[in-house]
């Protein structure tokens, strides 16, 4: 009798092939496996004896329970003093202010806002990274002043120059 897969050689009684391990009560509706499929399953050992080791539980030990850290207002208000914060939010909004200095007015608030926090803190651990940001704000504020002066003069002689043409 021949094996309804792979067509080995097997003897009438056995119902599984000892080449490709196929069940040969299958009626043929399971396609057979591939022709490159070359392993061959022992004759000593049948599947059934497949050793099959026992599931070990596994033991997650304990951890003690997790305690909530609580910081208060003075602590953060004493945070805040020795890392210069305030002074690095103005020096960041110092940079955007002149690198944004190109929409003229959009930016003086928050240059506004970064002197005043520079300011706060002078007395802090980062002096001259406040006095930095002081200055930088202090700039993009006149930078920004001065584009929208140029704007205003630039727009009054393109006015009055269109409307002497218009009536000439």
């Amino acid at each position: 009798m021949e094996c309804v897969f792979c067509g080995s050689e097997i003897q009438p009684d056995e119902k599984i092939c000892p080449r490709c391990g196929a069940d040969q009560s299958a009626d043929g509706s399971i396609p057979p496996p591939s022709p490159f499929y070359n392993e061959v399953i022992p004759l000593n050992s049948p599947l059934s004896e497949i050793k099959k080791e026992p599931v070990i539980p596994l033991s997650v030990p304990e951890s003690p329970p997790s305690q909530a850290i609580t910081i208060g207002l003075p602590e953060v208000k004493e945070l805040v003093r020795e890392t210069g914060v305030r002074a690095i939010i103005s020096l960041i909004l110092g940079i955007a202010g002149i690198l944004l200095s190109f929409f003229p007015g959009c930016f003086i608030p928050f240059n506004i806002i970064g002197i005043f926090l520079a300011r706060a803190d002078l007395k802090s651990d980062q002096p001259k990274l406040a006095r930095i940001a002081i200055m930088l704000n202090t700039i993009a504020m006149i930078l920004d002043l001065l584009i929208i002066l140029v704007i205003v003069v630039l727009w009054i002689i393109f006015v009055r120059v269109g409307g002497n043409s218009s009536t000439g």
